[in-house]
């Protein structure tokens, strides 16, 4: 049975909308699978199908560490595009948004 956010994913490639949709898989966690909550869409992550980051002119910008998934998915995206992402303060003080969500 798929989720909402794998029936739109779906959906979104019937249709032929994809651009470079894929499910985000871990290689610097711990976790064999992130069982497909986090999408990366071009230079976006979306996170149980919320938009948490983006890479503007070259540098990441975060949204949402509020949940310790987010962050894993977050911080996982980060180091596969080649930044340093330590912990979640790390992160919220070289990448957060003006309006970014923690706790």
């Amino acid at each position: 049975m798929n989720t909402l956010i794998e029936n739109l994913f779906l959906a979104n490639q019937s249709l032929g909308n994809t651009k470079s949709e894929s499910y985000l898989e871990p290689k610097n966690d711990a976790r064999k699978s992130f069982y497909n909550k986090a999408v990366e869409d071009g230079d976006k992550l979306y996170s149980y199908g919320t938009l948490v980051a983006e890479i503007k002119d070259g540098q990441p910008i975060v949204y949402n560490v509020q949940s310790q998934t987010t962050l894993r998915h977050v911080k996982e995206w980060l180091l596969q595009k080649g930044f340093t992402a330590i912990n979640k303060k790390q992160i919220i003080k070289d990448y957060g948004s003006d309006d970014i969500k923690v706790d």
